[in-house]
């Protein structure tokens, strides 16, 4: 008699065998019944603008009753000038699967339609209130997404480059308590005389909706002119100032400094100022860059089941009403909108205690807890002042699960044995009586003395750069030294210089010859000096302050490193152009790495290359694609991408990081505040797994880390911080053992006595477990042969035989488990594998191919 554990393995063999695979007709992985939430990406089907200014318009079906909860952006204003997401009723089915129109500055909506979502300028999320939602699909109307994008220098895309812009929108299948929607007030007529300033355009409608709209954000949008966009509720003839923005900031939505109820008598009255005086011809209101709009979009949330998702006013205001408008509606504010009291994580543009620098190229993160509980107090509350809005009950909790997304990278696990020990541990009192500005770049050199680039008192802020990232005190560089040379073990200061010198420090590297290498982001520059610095370099590239994307200018460059090797050299050219250069020592251009090479990623474009490292035995350049929160890395011979890592621990940026070829080789990480709102961290990633061994900070914690960097050993990392102006060292209480250059011998011979260790045990679980999985396999055989009549009983043995009734009378294992005979498994994507090796770079493709599939069948 057979065993019972035979028998039991035989019956879940048998009951896999028989299981059938679930196809989905309509090519869309929806979540199961217990999913509520997930993701789906709107995203241009890989687009080619053919002239400047052009207007692209993609759509998708909405098949699915979700309400939309987040909108995050997947785009970067070096390639679009501005996107929208329109609700449609129809579309014209032409521009479905995949395909897309040219020229629709209307948008493709051929019914009726409605603005979910705006974005410019490297704007980052909005900040939806918990239990609202735009309501899609169902009987909402919007049975399609439109995506419209509206591409500015069609010069970006000669290299033959494909544009995969759009948005993210996180969506639930729950009913959302609160309908969201946008009032968009807009001007239709615009006439800005060469020369004049405080050119005014005014709108104004009387709002005539028996349910109130309560609004909780606002986003600005004017082009080049656009000086100054104010919005008001007037009630009982009393003007009250409910939106004030730059729309040269960051096109965001932002919070309003009160939910304010909008109710039927209430008049919206919105005021565009511009600024002509750099004109030479009138312009007027148009969808080119040259020309003007006046757009001031009011984000609420209104009564779910008798509320407007969108309503709009374009009447010109009357001259009478806007006697009345309140002083100061033509000076921009001061500060962007933030929060009273909480900690200002990100740059604010101030010009006070600012840091452009910590999102620069004019990205904000807004996303506050504050922000959150007073819109959550607002929401579940009626304000008796106002008498409006809706009454609510209790809310609950609207934690919805994100699904990280999917990457090169190895499964992330935590490798208990060494983060349970080998966490580090900061020195308290260092560096000793050392006063530094903010910290832009930070090396150690062939003795372990930390270098440190700082700004002293120079900070970036909304008045360093103009729009053309030029900057705005060529006269003034920083009259103090700005390099430090640290004692590595008492942190006193050995040496400096750098004064009169330098505008805007950023990156530093050291090199195997104790050179120093820096990048000015101001001047656009990347430098080489001597190992004691010098008032002239021994090697300079780019213009002086000339920033330019072309193959002799660089424009903010970041970062630099060095082969010890070969002496050839990689400058991340980071904020605007987002490349990496690399040259031959004498400063020849050898290779450019840019968006073409990470094509089949999503993002499929680098979002400020912040830092660059050698890695691998200098055989792969890494950086820190700092808005994506990723780490990329090429070969550095050729430049073709290897891998990312793109830990959901990050949140969502990583500001620098740093290899080591210690402990088998480690990146050194850190990220920075993000809309994430994941704490600021340092992180050791094994550099093979990908796994994340640690994750450390000061017991104060980080608030804007800079730049990382570890001794020769990796025995101590250091970090250097924007605010507070600081640079902090740690210590590995476990000081590492192999520690040596991978290409020593004695790394060499330990790694292959680890190696050698490795494939024995590996080959005993192999063995472990083949066994059974040889034996299930035998049954399955067994079972099915006996099915088929091809397995015939004789004395003591079986013999396979033959069964005419089988068309194909060859052994095939797969003919055994293939229960419908002259029927081939339906392929569930788009590619064609056969042929090819499977690959971790085509695991991201399906991944893709998926997504892709899911975005087209909602």
């Amino acid at each position: 008699m057979l065993p019972q554990s035979f028998l039991l393995l035989l019956g879940l063999l048998v009951w896999v065998c028989g299981a059938r695979y679930v196809y989905d007709p309509e090519g869309y992985d929806y979540p199961r019944e217990r999913d509520t939430s997930f993701e789906l990406e709107v995203l241009m089907p890989g687009v080619r603008p053919t002239e400047d200014d052009q207007y692209i318009c993609a759509s998708q079906p909405v098949n699915e009753d979700v309400y939309i909860v987040d909108f995050i952006p997947q785009a970067s204003m070096k390639r679009v000038h501005h996107m929208l997401l329109y609700g449609c009723s129809d579309v014209d089915p032409s521009y479905l699967n995949g395909q897309y129109s040219r020229g629709c500055r209307r948008g493709e909506c051929t019914g009726n339609q409605v603005i979910l979502f705006a974005w410019a300028r490297d704007a980052p999320s909005p900040v939806i209130p918990p239990d609202v939602g735009f309501h899609i699909g169902g009987d909402s109307g919007v049975r399609y997404l439109t995506l419209q994008i509206h591409y500015g220098d069609a010069s970006v895309f000669s290299g033959g480059m494909l544009d995969e812009s759009g948005v993210t929108l996180k969506v639930t299948y729950e009913e959302q308590r609160y309908l969201g929607g946008i009032y968009l007030m807009v001007s239709e007529h615009i006439s800005i005389p060469p020369h004049k300033d405080n050119i005014h355009s005014d709108v104004a409608c009387v709002y005539d909706d028996s349910i109130p709209i309560n609004m909780f954000a606002f986003r600005t949008h004017a082009h080049g002119l656009g000086k100054v966009i104010s919005g008001y509720r007037i009630r009982n003839n009393e003007w009250e100032q409910i939106a004030k923005g730059n729309p040269q900031w960051p096109q965001a939505f932002y919070p309003m400094t009160n939910i304010y109820s909008i109710q039927r008598g209430d008049t919206l009255a919105a005021r565009c100022t511009f600024d002509g005086t750099g004109t030479d011809h009138t312009v007027h209101v148009g969808g080119a860059h040259t020309d003007e709009m006046c757009n001031l979009y009011l984000m609420y949330y209104t009564d779910s089941q008798h509320g407007k998702p969108f309503q709009i006013c374009h009447s010109d205001g009357d001259s009478s009403l806007f006697r009345n408008i309140p002083p100061g509606s033509d000076t921009p504010p001061a500060e962007m909108p933030r929060i009273e009291g909480e900690e200002d994580y990100y740059n604010n543009y101030n010009g006070k205690d600012v840091n452009k620098d910590l999102d620069a190229e004019n990205d904000i993160h807004i996303i506050e807890d504050k922000l959150k509980t007073d819109i959550e107090d607002h929401i579940h509350e009626i304000d008796a002042k106002e008498g409006g809005g809706t009454s609510t009950s209790e809310g609950t909790s609207n934690d919805q699960p994100t699904e990280p997304p999917q990457t090169e990278t190895k499964e992330v696990k935590e490798e208990e044995e060494e983060s349970g020990s080998r966490v580090l541990n900061v020195i308290p009192g260092w560096p000793k009586d050392v006063t530094v500005g903010q910290v832009g770049g930070i090396d150690t050199d062939s003795k372990d003395d930390l270098h440190v680039f700082h700004r002293n008192d120079r900070v970036w802020d909304a008045k360093s750069f103009d729009m053309q990232h030029r900057f705005l005190k060529p006269d003034e560089p920083i009259q103090n030294d700005t390099v430090l040379v640290l004692d590595k073990e008492k942190g006193t200061v050995k040496h400096s210089w750098g004064a009169n010198q330098f505008y805007m420090p950023h990156g530093l590297f050291v090199d195997h010859n104790d050179n120093v290498w820096v990048t000015d982001v101001a001047l656009h520059q990347v430098f080489m000096y001597p190992p004691q610095g010098s008032s002239e370099a021994l090697l300079t590239l780019g213009g002086r302050l000339v920033p330019g994307s072309d193959d002799h200018h660089f424009c903010q460059p970041t970062d630099v490193v060095v082969d010890p090797q070969t002496e050839d050299f990689f400058v991340s050219d980071g904020y605007c152009n987002s490349r990496i250069l690399k040259f031959s020592k004498d400063g020849q251009l050898l290779l450019k790495i840019d968006e073409s090479a990470i094509g089949h990623l999503s993002p499929s474009q680098m979002n400020v290359v912040h830092s660059v490292t050698l890695a691998d035995n200098n055989k792969q350049v890494c950086v820190a694609d700092r808005e994506n929160g990723r780490i990329l890395c090429f070969f550095a011979n050729n430049g073709t991408f290897v891998r990312q890592y793109a830990l959901p621990e990050f949140g969502g940026n990583v500001f620098a990081a740093h290899y080591s070829p210690a402990r088998g080789g480690v990146f050194f990480v850190i990220n920075g505040p993000s809309y994430a709102n994941k704490p600021v961290m340092g992180f050791t990633v094994n550099f093979t797994s990908g796994s994340l061994l640690e994750q450390w900070a000061p017991e104060k914690k980080f608030t804007r880390p800079h730049d990382v960097t570890a001794s020769q050993d990796a025995n101590e990392v250091y970090v250097g911080e924007l605010e507070p102006k600081k640079v902090w060292k740690f210590v590995d209480p476990v000081p590492s053992k192999d520690s040596l250059p991978l290409d020593s011998d004695l790394a060499r011979n330990s790694l292959l006595s680890h190696k050698e260790m490795s494939q024995d045990a590996t080959a005993i679980i192999v063995v472990v477990l083949a066994v059974p999985i040889i034996l299930m396999m035998v049954i399955a055989v067994v079972v099915r042969l006996h099915a088929q009549g091809q397995l015939k009983s004789g004395r003591g043995m079986f013999v396979i035989g033959k069964n005419r009734k089988y068309a194909n009378d060859s052994f095939s294992i797969g003919n055994f488990f293939n229960k419908r005979n002259g029927f081939t498994q339906v392929s569930t994507d788009d590619s064609d594998h056969e042929g090819t090796t499977w690959s971790e770079e085509s695991d991201v493709e399906e991944y893709s191919i998926l997504n892709s599939k899911r975005t087209q069948n909602l």
